[in-house]
């Protein structure tokens, strides 16, 4: 049998700028509590991601859900093993669900959250399947149809055009999506068509970030822009970064500081300028790129909570004191209470904190407490593929 899972109402959703209101809404960076959490679990990727994930969930709000998808039972028992005193201390109610998928690292990605009117969950959307896409990533799409029949998502809806996640972060008025999607795309539809139908699926005006003919400084808009509440913005700066190593010469010392490429890097002051043409107060973080290997030392790539009054970021951290503590400062100075992550085991796979953690649900304020007070309803459940039978774990 099984176990039902509740959704409870975000509040009423406001008018957009679009002139009618949509029925789903893509979840906003910058405002609303966290209501759940969905991490990816893969079992090459175990060793880097314990780490990181431990560092998360003991400094999570214990009324946040945990959704756990594990590529297979050795996985899931390392959970089980290392987390339940955590989970069942805190009264958290989580889900570890054994896939039997070949999974990556990045939640985030291949499921793109939303709501409806009055905040209770829409369908997800799915991007396509690129044909560049690895065996992971072809199996993970079957991930949100198991959480579904598990009664742990709402359905989903299937991108008529790629969109990963990651290249995608939401304020209050706009959804802000890399240039990249253009390019990508560019044999099944134009500029205009995709900026048409994204707008109407994700239910915000669509702003594309980048040059005319598609190029953006990284893969995923994520790792170099955050969206922050009053029309604020920060965005990477490879100069940056390189003034504070040489200004401090901080630097672990077998930490090789990447080539500089000159024309990507100049991208990243075309988007801070697009947003300054936007009217937006566009603030500059260190960030380092590697273009050859395919990581980026961002301070952009974080996930952010708004409740009780307080907002919250979940920073990620590298053990680089002159750069790890200017973001920290620069996040301080804008009334953050500041969670410092350290992904030193991860970054260099490609991503950090808003791309292994995926925030599928956010709280209007008036329900927080009435999240919170659910506390000591507390479980901790282990879904596995026979049957999709559920174990409650004492």
């Amino acid at each position: 049998m099984l176990a039902c899972f509740v959704y409870f109402p975000f509040g009423k959703s406001t008018e957009s700028d679009l002139g009618y209101s949509p029925p789903a809404r893509v979840l906003d960076d910058t405002r609303g509590a966290i209501g759940e959490i969905a991490l990816n679990l893969p079992t090459a990727y175990q060793e880097a991601l314990i780490p990181v994930f431990d560092q998360l969930v003991r400094q999570l709000p214990a009324s946040i859900r945990v959704r756990v998808a594990c590529s297979d039972e050795a996985c899931a028992q390392q959970v089980i093993s290392r987390w339940r005193p955590i989970f069942l201390n805190q009264q958290r109610r989580v889900d570890v669900i054994v896939t039997q998928l070949k999974l990556t690292p990045w939640a985030r990605d291949r499921r793109i959250a939303r709501q409806g009117e009055h905040g209770y969950p829409a369908p997800g959307l799915i991007p396509p399947i690129l044909a560049w896409d690895g065996t992971d990533r072809r199996d993970e799409i079957k991930l949100p149809t198991i959480l579904n029949i598990l009664e742990l998502a709402p359905e989903s809806e299937h991108l008529p055009f790629w969109l990963d996640g990651g290249n995608l972060v939401v304020d209050d008025s706009n959804a802000f999506v890399g240039s990249n999607v253009i390019s990508v795309n560019a044999e099944i539809a134009g500029r205009k068509e995709i900026q048409k139908n994204l707008t109407r699926l994700l239910g915000k005006q669509v702003v594309f970030l980048g040059n005319s003919k598609g190029q953006v400084p990284w893969n995923h808009l994520d790792m170099y822009v955050t969206p922050l509440p009053g029309k604020k913005v920060l965005v990477g700066s490879p100069s940056l970064a390189r003034n504070l190593i040489r200004r401090q010469n901080l630097l672990p010392q077998n930490f090789v500081t990447p080539e500089v490429d000159t024309a990507k890097n100049q991208l990243y002051d075309s988007v801070a300028n697009q947003f300054a043409q936007l009217g937006y107060e566009v603030i500059r973080m260190p960030l380092l790129p590697n273009y050859d290997e395919q990581w980026v030392l961002t301070y952009n790539n974080v996930i952010m909570d708004y409740r009780n009054g307080v907002q919250t970021v979940f920073l990620p951290t590298y053990g680089m004191p002159s750069l790890d503590a200017f973001a920290r400062k620069v996040f301080l100075d804008l009334g953050f209470d500041v969670k410092s992550i350290d992904v030193s085991a991860i970054y260099q796979e490609g991503g950090t904190i808003r791309c292994i953690a995926n925030v599928s649900q956010r709280l209007a304020e008036s329900e927080v407490r009435r999240e919170e007070q659910k506390i000591s309803k507390g479980h901790f459940r282990i879904h596995r593929p026979v049957s999709w039978a559920v174990q409650e774990v004492e």
